[in-house]
């Protein structure tokens, strides 16, 4: 459960999500959430399916293409107005916005993401979730200290 995006030294739009994130996903909501945008070796629009033309589902995880990082924020704004739970990974620039206020939580990472197959380089850039659910209070989180409960 991984998805599409470019940073400085990817040679492909297709990164892995880190384990620990799914891992928390999978603890928090159990393993049945959708991914609109999973990993695909070599994606293509003509063979592949399209997480931005496509409903989501109840609960859903979300590591887009950062390259559409933006196209995939106003997808999932439309999706939680409909009330479905998200969990969007994404860069903080995004988030620096504010054009989601009141709409989700933020969590933030205490260390920074590094994606796997890059080794142990992280990217040139700080990563956050943004969790889109109906007892959204506009609060902060850091990720190390999450128990799940948080949210319910």
């Amino acid at each position: 459960m991984t998805s599409h995006f470019t940073f400085a030294k990817s040679r492909t739009d297709s990164v892995r999500t880190p384990t620990y994130i799914l891992d928390w996903m999978s603890k928090t909501y159990g393993p049945s959430y959708f991914d609109p945008c999973p990993l695909v070796e070599n994606w293509s629009a003509d063979k592949h399916t399209d997480g931005l033309a496509i409903d989501w589902k109840k609960i859903n995880f979300v590591n887009p293409p950062f390259s559409k990082g933006s196209m995939f924020l106003k997808k999932v704004y439309k999706e939680a107005a409909q009330g479905r739970t998200i969990v969007f990974l994404c860069k903080t620039e995004l988030t620096g916005r504010k054009c989601f206020r009141g709409m989700c939580d933020i969590i933030f990472f205490k260390t920074p993401v590094s994606f796997p197959g890059y080794g142990n380089k992280s990217p040139r850039f700080v990563c956050c979730l943004l969790l889109f659910h109906k007892n959204a209070q506009d609060k902060y989180f850091f990720f190390e200290s999450l128990t799940g409960s948080e949210f319910n």
